[in-house]
């Protein structure tokens, strides 16, 4: 069996008609699909902690604030605006922790949430 790697370009014979714009793809490769699973293998991946940080304020819309060791971050702000003080003091740091960890501890264990 003939092998490709990254960046080699192949082709290949095909029964039919074949129009301009066409897409092809690879349904499975068995190689592939095994790294596939070990990515997501929790004993072979590596975890990245990360920091995170809850902005809610009355009358402002919920902004967070994640960022990991090594300076990488990202920003999400929600359509929802703490209209009330309280629907802001229903956002308990205990739940939204248990929520969090729930998402990320696969992966990236939560050294903080604030």
């Amino acid at each position: 069996m003939l092998e490709a790697v990254a960046g080699d370009t192949v082709s290949f014979a095909i029964r039919g008609k074949v129009h301009i714009h066409d897409r092809v793809f690879k349904v499975y490769d068995a190689k592939l699909m095994e790294a596939a699973r070990h990515s997501y293998d929790e004993e072979s991946c590596d975890r990245v902690p990360l920091r995170a940080v809850l902005h809610a304020r009355l009358g402002q819309r919920l902004r967070l604030h994640v960022e990991d060791d090594e300076g990488n971050q990202a920003d999400a702000e929600s359509d929802y605006v703490g209209s009330s003080q309280q629907t802001i003091a229903r956002l308990r740091l205990k739940p939204l922790k248990s929520r969090w960890g729930a998402l990320v501890r696969r992966y990236f264990p939560c050294g903080t949430l604030v």
